[in-house]
């Protein structure tokens, strides 16, 4: 990815929509805490009027994501909108609503169900996601998914409680189906401020375990966080190394935030992420290309890779990486701070 000025302010690639806050879990690290108080008061005519714009900035994939989105009256009214006007969107659900008649409506409308699911044993899944027997529905509904041929991808969230599940999930996620398997670790964001973290070694040992695993069995790996991506990757490591807008300055890679991807709330708000919750605007009050051009929020973060500190600020690699600002925000108040998370030695 290489990235100049005129190119981040003419395109959107990618849009998260929380369509709802509403969930029926409640999950020990859920991020929509910070958004307690946004209310779910956007229409299928508002959302309609987002994916215009949003096709007008050139955006190809869209995100379907909550709370769960299969609580909201609106969900299938907003699935046949982004396919109209974007493309068959992913859908983020925590799969205990999946049933054989929504898997049905589903094929040929998405191009990803994302399930999450945070541990191998049940009992440890349903302490985090904090209801009784939701592993065996997740699990129930994912199977269903699967059998309608769904193109169903597992994800889980990762700190000290569920860290040993991380490998044998993987091997369950296989057995069931599933096309590709995402690892991210939690950010200390909404509730998740109080979830216990692993340490940046114990985080690139479990990594480096899920990328040798999924090459032996052939399940695609993905990591929610920047550094992974680069760090673990010698083909990604040399293009960096090899790219001229590495010295320069230029963006080349590394956390979307502002520069290709926006994510949008409930009530319309646009937020510089959904790990952070900094107000950009709102998609009611100005169209989709003036708060992606003008916010004061997006500026920031997009130049805020030439002000990072600590090992971030020191790290050759930073314009291809950038760290995760929502975690160095929550671990020392200062968005510009170090992420605490990379393993690697400045």
């Amino acid at each position: 990815m290489k990235l100049n000025e005129n190119s981040i302010l003419d395109r959107i690639d990618f849009c998260q929509l929380d369509i709802t806050g509403a969930c029926n879990l409640k999950c020990s690290f859920c991020r929509q805490t910070n958004e307690k108080d946004i209310i779910d008061d956007m229409t299928i005519d508002d959302w309609t009027a987002v994916m215009k714009q949003l096709k007008e900035m050139n955006c190809t994939r869209i995100s379907l994501a909550g709370g769960e989105p299969l609580t909201s009256k609106n969900f299938w009214g907003i699935l046949d909108v982004a396919n109209q006007y974007i493309a068959a969107p992913s859908v983020l659900t925590n799969g205990t609503l999946l049933t054989e008649e929504i898997c049905a409506r589903l094929v040929g409308k998405i191009n990803n169900l994302q399930v999450s699911v945070d541990a191998f044993r049940p009992e440890v899944h349903d302490a985090i996601r904090g209801v009784s027997g939701a592993w065996n529905r997740t699990m129930d509904g994912i199977k269903m998914a699967v059998a309608a041929g769904l193109p169903v991808g597992i994800r889980i969230t990762i700190f000290k409680d569920n860290i040993q599940d991380a490998l044998p999930l993987m091997l369950l996620a296989k057995e069931l189906g599933a096309k590709s398997f995402l690892a991210r670790r939690v950010v200390c964001s909404g509730s998740g401020v109080d979830s216990e973290k692993v340490s940046p070694l114990e985080l690139k040992e479990v990594f480096l375990s899920l990328i040798r695993k999924g090459l032996e069995i052939g399940l695609p790996v993905g990591f929610g966080d920047p550094f992974p991506h680069l760090l673990l990757s010698p083909k990604r490591m040399k293009e960096a190394h090899d790219n001229e807008g590495l010295l320069n300055g230029e963006i080349i890679g590394g956390c979307s935030v502002s520069i290709d991807s926006m994510y949008i709330a409930q009530d319309g708000t646009v937020l510089l992420c959904p790990y952070l919750p900094i107000h950009c605007g709102n998609v009611k009050k100005s169209p989709v290309k003036e708060i992606w051009r003008n916010s004061e929020a997006y500026q920031l973060a997009r130049s805020i890779r030439g002000y990072l500190e600590g090992k971030c600020g020191r790290c050759e690699l930073k314009y291809a990486c950038g760290g995760c600002r929502a975690n160095a925000y929550y671990e020392s108040g200062n968005i510009s701070g170090e992420d605490s998370g990379c393993w690697r030695e400045i």
